[in-house]
């Protein structure tokens, strides 16, 4: 049995920036009928038994920015490729960002797929959640739909990333081939490089040659700590010594294997999962299509069927 969990943000926005479908009003709908083929034809690929998508919803970076204040600040909106839309037409864009994020989750809920907005924590806290405890929900082996690197910690014999944007499952060989790194030195390394897009600090003077070489003799799973035991001979040492508290907080930060969820945000997230029945009210999907003017192959969603 395999589950696909979809980080619903990254793909939606992904796919509102790049593709320029319009309604029959002429509106921008390519990030909602973007999404949804997107999601399809991973689904026809994967033949998953139950598909979660995850939204960030409200005070989602709360508790990361409660812990660094900077976390993700100074992040810019991304805007259309096709310059339909630029700083000057900010509001239009955000504006026809939200109505088409709407329409996607309305549509979303005539799918027998569990669609869940977290408020209060990150999507990815919630995907880590899961991946975390697969065996006690009962996902079996999963596929995370995402561009987002942070997923690739998460990598395991029962855990895939699907990259969106490449189009390829990511398994440990593959990642370890790209970058050099094993998915379970992914979170340490992250906390050592650092994080431009989140605003998160690198360590200076540690380039990426110099990761590979700490790195490439490890094999168990290391915290900051345990990388300070192992380096005591490296030639890196003073200057990871010197950044080890700067280390130790961007790994709190990047660690999805404990996610920043409270009590009652895990307590939610289980709820939803546990009281979720799949169902598929395909008409009233198809309608919502039509009456939309979103063009698509309608028979690609027959996919979802297996789903029910």
């Amino acid at each position: 049995m395999t589950t696909i969990l979809i980080d619903g943000t990254n793909i939606f926005t992904m796919q509102h920036t790049a593709n320029p479908a319009t309604d029959n009003n002429g509106n921008l709908i390519g990030g909602t009928q973007g999404f949804l083929i997107k999601m399809a034809n991973v689904c026809k690929e994967i033949q998953p038994l139950k598909v979660i998508v995850f939204f960030d919803g409200a005070g989602g970076s709360l508790a990361r920015r409660e812990f660094k204040k900077d976390y993700k600040k100074g992040r810019r909106p991304r805007f259309f490729a096709g310059g339909r839309f630029d700083l000057v037409n900010e509001k239009n864009y955000e504006q026809n960002k939200q109505w088409q994020h709407e329409t996607l989750k309305q549509l979303l809920d005539l799918l027998p797929i569990n669609t869940i907005t977290t408020n209060g924590f990150e999507a990815d806290d919630g995907i880590g959640y899961l991946v975390k405890h697969r065996e006690f929900f009962g996902l079996g082996d999963i596929v995370i739909l995402s561009s987002d690197k942070d997923f690739i910690q998460l990598i395991s014999d029962h855990v895939k990333i699907y990259h969106a944007q490449l189009k390829v499952l990511l398994d440990a060989d593959a990642v370890h081939a790209k970058h050099g790194v094993m998915p379970q030195h992914w979170a340490l390394y992250r906390a050592i490089s650092g994080d431009p897009a989140d605003n998160i600090k690198g360590c200076g003077g540690v380039g990426p040659v110099k990761f590979k070489e700490i790195f490439s003799a490890m094999e168990q799973e290391l915290s900051p700590d345990d990388l300070i035991e192992n380096l005591s001979e490296h030639k890196s040492y003073s200057k990871i010594w010197a950044n080890k508290s700067l280390i130790e907080d961007n790994y709190k930060l990047i660690d999805l294997k404990n996610p920043m969820m409270s009590m009652h945000a895990k307590e939610a997230l289980e709820k939803s999962i546990k009281s979720f029945e799949p169902k598929f009210k395909k008409f009233e999907f198809l309608r919502k299509l039509i009456d939309l003017g979103i063009t698509v192959n309608f028979n690609m969603f027959d996919v979802f069927l297996r789903l029910i």
